[in-house]
């Protein structure tokens, strides 16, 4: 008979036994914020960019000591400037740091911001009478003036804060291609251009010949934007919110990032159908955010179902660029429109914005005269 084990004894044993107590590993300590944006910085450091910052820091000494620093980082600017002249920079050379009269320095004729408000205007102002100017513009020459690429609204800005001079990147020979391209670029990087300002770039770039179709056009800006797509059909939409009558274009003008191109080319279908006061009624509804898109769609609808209203005629126009200079110095100002049904408009950008009131004078004055003969053969 086999002896029967003693469970008692063996359960007294196991709870006499030592036992190494088990030691928990202490948790990784994982790097700080500031660490791990170091780290990051460090790699990118050792990507290569393809821009020799040499040139730049070499030519520095012409301007640094006054107040602006040789490396553009600040609160009135960002990395897109940067972006903008390393581009530059590699397609057009090094480029030279000057100091410039506020009163020499021209807004570029092919900029993609056609639009700028007051409101943006004074707190650019207010930036650079706190902190002063701490980045470039960035620009190129043109018949001993200096066209501003990249830093419009600094340049608007700097009357108002009291800035008689300042520093910009001077690169030679810019195209006029380039000079829309590349501020376009750096629009889409910060807020992006409003439908408003693109239709009117877009038109002025066409009726220039700067690019050859809408087609060529949406081409480049697929290949200038970051994450958007452009087609022929896109741009041609966007260019139909110049249809707009006068007094909308005028509202849209005062407010433009409240209208987006959907909205806006909804309101031109509407005026097809509907009377001038109903548009203009549905433009002051987008402005205090009481319609939408959808609704303007269902309106125009029901004008068309009613047939309320005629369709409005189609007036033809043509477009006459304005330019200074000859051959391949020659450069477009603006231009004039004028539509079949008696309708100018003149869109101009001076090269000497002193002129601009004896330009209005001339024009007053010529108006008074083509009204009184048009006054006397009715009579």
């Amino acid at each position: 008979m086999s002896r029967r084990r003693d469970l008692g004894a063996v359960v007294q044993k196991a709870a006499e036994a030592k036992t190494p107590t088990p030691v928990v590993p202490e948790p990784e300590t994982r790097p700080s914020v500031h660490d791990r944006f170091r780290r990051a910085e460090e790699t990118l450091n050792h990507v290569p960019t393809g821009y020799s910052p040499e040139a730049v820091t070499a030519s520095s000494s012409s301007v640094a000591g006054e107040g602006l620093s040789a490396v553009p980082q600040s609160s009135n600017s960002d990395n897109s400037g940067e972006t903008i002249a390393l581009m530059l920079t590699n397609k057009y050379g090094s480029p030279r740091l000057v100091r410039v009269p506020t009163s020499e320095l021209v807004s570029n004729p092919y900029g993609a911001r056609k639009l700028y408000t007051p409101q943006a205007v004074e707190e650019m102002s207010s930036w650079l009478r706190e902190d002063g100017q701490l980045a470039y513009l960035i620009g190129t020459e043109r018949d001993g003036r200096f066209v501003v690429i990249d830093g419009e609204t600094r340049k608007l800005g700097a009357p108002g804060a009291g800035l008689t001079m300042m520093g910009m990147q001077v690169f030679e020979n810019v195209s006029d291609e380039d000079l829309y391209l590349l501020s376009f670029k750096s629009n889409d990087r910060r807020n992006g251009q409003t439908a408003l300002d693109n239709a009117l770039a877009w038109r002025q770039l066409l009726d220039a010949k700067i690019f050859d179709s809408e087609a060529s056009l949406a081409a480049k800006l697929s290949q200038a934007g970051q994450a958007k797509g452009y087609n022929a059909s896109q741009i041609n939409k966007t260019l139909a919110i110049l249809e707009l009558d006068e007094p909308c274009l005028a509202v849209v003008r005062q407010h433009p990032s409240v209208f987006k191109v959907s909205v806006l080319y909804e309101l031109v279908q509407l005026q097809k159908v509907a009377p001038s006061r109903v548009v203009m009624e549905q433009v002051e509804k987008v402005l205090s955010e009481q319609t939408s898109r959808q609704a303007i769609i269902n309106l125009r609808e029901r004008y068309n179902a009613s047939g309320a209203a005629p369709k409005k005629p189609r007036h033809n126009s043509r477009q006459y660029p304005l330019e200074v200079g000859q051959g391949d110095h020659a450069r477009s100002v603006g231009f004039i429109k004028e539509w079949d049904a008696g309708r100018v408009q003149l869109d101009i950008t001076l090269p000497n914005k002193a002129n601009a009131g004896v330009l209005v004078a001339e024009l007053r004055k010529r108006l008074a005269e083509l009204l009184e003969g048009e006054v006397g053969e009715g009579a």
